[in-house]
């Protein structure tokens, strides 16, 4: 019971992380062309929450 807690849990926070790397898309290339950089690790986030929910059991 408590692993399949665990794995819902797991992926909802990956799809969250999908879902604030896509809200913030627009925002960081209007600042980019804007010149204002903006470091944002998305991309890390998703792969470390999407490897956690796919290693989940």
């Amino acid at each position: 019971m408590l692993s399949r807690t665990r794995h819902a849990v797991r992926f909802g926070l990956h799809q969250l992380t999908v879902t604030l790397g896509i809200a913030l898309f627009p925002i960081v290339l209007a600042a980019r062309r804007a010149g204002i950089p903006i470091p944002l690790p998305i991309g890390r986030l998703v792969r470390a929450t999407g490897a956690a929910a796919e290693t989940a059991e």
